[in-house]
């Protein structure tokens, strides 16, 4: 998708039992005139002591080319990662924190990439296209469901299904969303309404972790 360049800025609040806040994610995404795209993103985790910085570069057929994760947790650093995609081939450089180096090299197309931002996992949609129903090879830094741990490469499969339209109203603001669930692995359904016009999720709800996770600010420039 080419057309003007633009930039979106927001931040999503982390809830768990009762509403109490449990972190937070700060984001910006900017597409240049040509399509291509970038998703910066800040998740902070106060209930598990876990920071991880995100980039995520995107051509502009929405397919991953370029991405990089670091992680800190208890207030050290374990370690980051590296990640580049072609046709056919997916490449990591992961460096731990207490460890050597090692690359990752796999002959394989990556149709997805996720970073555990909520504002990339919320992109999955894109991959239901005119179906209501579609399933994925994900790869990820991590399969933790918190995306912990020293970053490296895995695959899981994923379900996307939609259930309709809803309009939504969060901290941010209301917002015309699609209602989907998206099931990883053996995990429980994931509930994600997003923003129609500005593909942002703007609200998520997780039985697993027993949390909700909510749209606070988007601002567009």
């Amino acid at each position: 998708m080419t057309g003007a360049r633009y930039n979106l800025h927001g931040a999503i609040g982390y809830f768990g039992a009762g509403g109490a806040r449990t972190g937070s994610e700060l984001f910006s995404v900017s597409r240049e005139a040509d399509g291509s795209g970038v998703l910066r993103a800040q998740c902070v985790m106060d209930y598990d002591a876990l920071v991880r910085d995100c980039l995520l570069c995107l051509d502009s057929a929405e397919a991953p080319r370029e991405a990089f994760v670091r992680t800190v947790e208890g207030g050290r650093m374990l370690g980051s990662g590296h990640y580049r995609f072609g046709a056919g081939r997916i490449l990591a450089d992961i460096v731990p924190a207490d460890g050597n180096p090692e690359r990752i090299e796999q002959a394989e197309d990556c149709r997805f990439f996720g970073t555990h931002s909520l504002v990339n996992d919320g992109w999955i949609v894109r991959a239901l296209a005119a179906d209501r129903i579609a399933a994925i090879t994900v790869h990820a830094n991590s399969l933790a469901a918190n995306g912990g741990g020293v970053p490296g490469l895995y695959a899981t499969q994923a379900r996307i299904e939609q259930h309709g339209k809803e309009r939504r109203e969060v901290a941010a603001g209301t917002f015309d969303c699609r209602f989907v669930t998206v099931t990883y692995g053996d995990y429980p359904p994931i509930e994600m309404w997003l923003c129609e016009s500005l593909d942002v999720l703007a609200f998520m709800r997780w039985d697993y972790l027993d949390g909700h996770y909510e749209l606070l600010s988007l601002k567009e420039s």
